[in-house]
């Protein structure tokens, strides 16, 4: 049975990609280190990665990480190596059978680079790469998605990862407000400003600011088509949050200005 969350939030939120006043800024935040591995779609603890360690081994058995044979019969005893590069993780495959990989179904690698927020591959394992921020947030996407959605959830982490527009679909009265500010948060543009439309006031943002946009499709029935345009225009640093409980109104306004989220 689907667990509901707080009435502030409400489940069956869906987080997919079509006020606090700071000074305007142009510049994103730099990325967050990596602090933690969850298995994607699944409700176990995460792995996590000790901040006074540099590498770390990962497979079945004897690793810093182990994958519990429970859990996978295709990773390798010593399957990979992830070593701190930057902010996130260079995984270097140690020639496993059944190989490491950036996306299900894509070419098998033997180095790559993971930031918080990828999903990688380790044979049928996958894993999602958390920071402390995307950690924080994710217990209040549970709330919103589903407390037993673990797909779910991961999916919208990954997507909130990405650091583009996105939509908040779900019911009315669900104060998806606060969770845009959760967001905006953690998210790139978390040094600029968080700034939400009115019935009376659009938002006016300067070209390359690094700020994130809040529009509640429910409380704002008309938006100029220029102003759309601008806040959906190629190279934009702004990052927008559409909150609708008609994902087909949200949809058309985007197509009619030939935007997309």
């Amino acid at each position: 049975m689907r667990k509901s969350g707080p009435k502030d939030c409400g489940a069956d939120t869906t987080i997919a990609t079509p006020s606090v006043e700071t000074t305007a800024t142009t510049e994103l935040a730099p990325r967050s280190p990596v602090t933690s591995l969850r298995w994607f779609g699944r409700g176990d603890p995460p792995l996590l990665l000790s901040a006074g360690r540099r590498s770390f081994t990962m497979g079945a058995g004897g690793c810093d990480l182990v994958v519990p044979r429970a859990a996978s019969t295709q990773v390798a005893a010593l399957h990979a190596t992830l070593t701190r590069e930057g902010t996130g993780l260079r995984v270097i495959d140690h020639d496993s059978a059944h190989g490491t990989y950036r996306a299900l179904r894509g070419p098998r690698v033997v180095a790559m680079q993971v930031e918080a927020g990828d999903v990688f591959w380790l044979g049928d394992v996958a894993l999602l790469a958390m920071d402390d921020g995307l950690e924080e947030l994710r217990a209040q996407v549970a709330w919103c998605v589903g407390l037993d959605r673990h797909v779910a959830i991961d999916e919208a982490i990954e997507t909130i990862a990405e650091g583009r527009p996105l939509v908040l679909h779900g019911p009315r009265g669900t104060d998806a407000a606060r969770l845009a500010r959760a967001i905006h948060a953690v998210g790139p543009q978390r040094r600029g400003r968080f700034v939400a439309a009115t019935a009376t006031e659009l938002p006016q943002v300067e070209r390359g600011e690094s700020a994130t946009v809040f529009l509640d499709l429910d409380q704002v029935r008309r938006l100029p088509a220029h102003y759309v345009a601008r806040l959906f225009e190629r190279g934009q640093a702004t990052r927008t949050i559409i909150a609708t409980a008609e994902l087909r109104r949200a949809r058309q306004m985007l197509d009619s200005y030939g935007a997309r989220a």
